[in-house]
């Protein structure tokens, strides 16, 4: 079926989107604003169902001011099919189907959790940050009894009190970078007190919790062999390469990789925006100008999906996106000034985090021969290293003889590992971010909801 098309359609209903939905409903656009959760708020403003924590049921701020705009929210829903000509195909709850060609789109697909594949990574019981914060936040399920943080970046600090506060032993916060590097950032970080404030309040909470955190470390693989069992702790270089002698066995039963996110691009991929890699943050996002609009005709981004950069950069730059896109549907004068300083200072921001806690070379040289890559085909490094010793120079010659990224996450997990691989085969830089082609459906839908688009 065809549904009718409001003005601005934004896609992502996080921090960045709903900053965008409102800045272009204030305008006088008519707004719909889609997302796959159950409930507007993203990652970062999950809260249980009422029925699990009743306690727990009161939205943020920006979602309460969600609530009482004029904006239609389709929740459950996801955006599985996009052209270049500014039309989206979309899927609701019930396998029904919509197509819709606004005037302005904002794509605020935020991102997920980077993968890091090392021996032992597939066994039940090791998580990303981001997992482990959706069975704590959104289903008040605690991951295991005794758990390993491990990665790099403030988001490992608040990964572990969550699951401290679910009642999980947490054994260490292990931090890969240094506190030689660390320190090396200490007057651009004096810039921002408040985000130093934040980052005390962590630690402070982690000691009340007996929790240690130690910089300077990693693990080099998970033990099982049924599921997690320990994990090998080791000191880290500057580069994150294990130093010998340095390992040491911890019994766990759950291990939480928390190594920061990389953007959600597969859906402004489809409708025809530039993605390039961004060396600094070592991730694929989505190009953009100062109005957050990018090349594709009528199509803006926001927030993580152009870098990440934390929720206030995504906030401000949701506002001025909105703005934007109203402005391009006719209504409004576009993005204010105070958009645009807010946006400013938090990208510094973005950047001296950037700079502080992107993965190091040694994190990209801890996965073995048979250390699987692509988990939905289980594809191993080893079958990906010799594809590429055979000629195969490309993320998309590789899903041809190896079936890597054919699975149900399309290779938005195992896009970046590939293409490293494949760099470290034919000494090419991986940072020309090579990955698969996008192709719809982006995400699994139900055959219903094919046959209901095609009615």
């Amino acid at each position: 079926m065809t549904g009718s098309s409001p003005d601005v359609v934004v896609v992502g209903a996080g921090p960045a989107g709903i900053a965008a939905a409102l800045a272009a409903a204030s305008s006088g656009a008519a707004v719909t604003l889609i997302d796959e959760g159950s409930r507007p708020g993203g990652q970062i403003w999950r809260r249980p169902a009422p029925e699990l924590d009743p306690a727990a049921a009161e939205p943020a701020a920006a979602v309460r001011e969600l609530q009482r705009a004029p904006v239609r929210v389709l929740t459950d829903t996801v955006a599985w099919g996009a052209d270049s000509e500014r039309t989206l195909l979309l899927g609701g709850p019930d396998g029904s189907a919509q197509r819709l060609r606004p005037r302005a789109i904002v794509v605020a697909t935020g991102g997920h959790d980077r993968p890091i594949a090392l021996p032992g990574w597939t066994l039940p019981g090791v998580l990303t940050a981001g997992g482990a914060q959706a069975l704590v936040k959104g289903q008040c399920v605690r991951p295991g009894a005794r758990a390993l943080v491990v990665g790099a970046g403030p988001f490992g600090l608040v990964a572990a009190l969550g699951l401290a506060g679910a009642g999980t032993e947490v054994v260490a916060v292990l931090e890969a970078t240094t506190r030689r590097t660390l320190a090396r950032h200490a007057d651009r970080a004096a810039l921002h007190p408040e985000r130093l404030l934040d980052l005390a309040r962590y630690r402070r909470a982690l000691r009340r919790a007996g929790v240690p955190v130690l910089a300077g470390r990693g693990i080099v693989r998970v033990e099982g062999p049924d599921r997690v069992r320990g994990a090998i702790l080791v000191r880290l270089d500057g580069d994150w390469r294990p130093m010998p002698g340095t390992e040491r066995r911890l019994e766990v039963d759950c291990v939480c990789l928390a190594y920061g996110f990389v953007p959600a691009v597969d859906l402004a991929a489809a409708l025809g925006c530039e993605i390039r890699w961004d060396a600094r943050g070592q991730q694929r996002a989505v190009v953009v100008d100062r109005e957050q609009r990018t090349i594709a005709a009528g199509v803006f981004a926001a927030g993580e999906a152009t870098g990440i950069g934390g929720a206030g950069l995504a906030r401000a730059e949701g506002a001025v996106a909105g703005a934007a896109a109203a402005a391009e549907a006719g209504f409004g004068a576009g993005p204010s000034d105070a958009a645009r300083r807010a946006r400013r200072r938090h990208r510094h921001l973005a950047a001296l985090l950037a700079d502080a806690y992107a993965p190091r070379p040694g994190v990209w040289e801890l996965a073995g021969e048979d250390t699987v890559v692509c988990r939905c085909e289980g594809v191993t490094a080893g079958a990906v290293r010799a594809a590429a010793a055979a000629g195969a120079a490309s993320p998309n010659e590789l899903k041809r003889t190896t079936r890597v990224g054919m699975g149900p996450c399309q290779g938005r997990m195992c896009a970046g590992l590939v293409a490293r691989l494949i760099a470290e085969v034919i000494g090419r830089p991986a940072a020309a971010g090579e990955s698969f082609t996008v192709r719809p459906p982006l995400r699994p839908v139900p055959l219903r909801t094919l046959a209901a688009l095609g009615r």
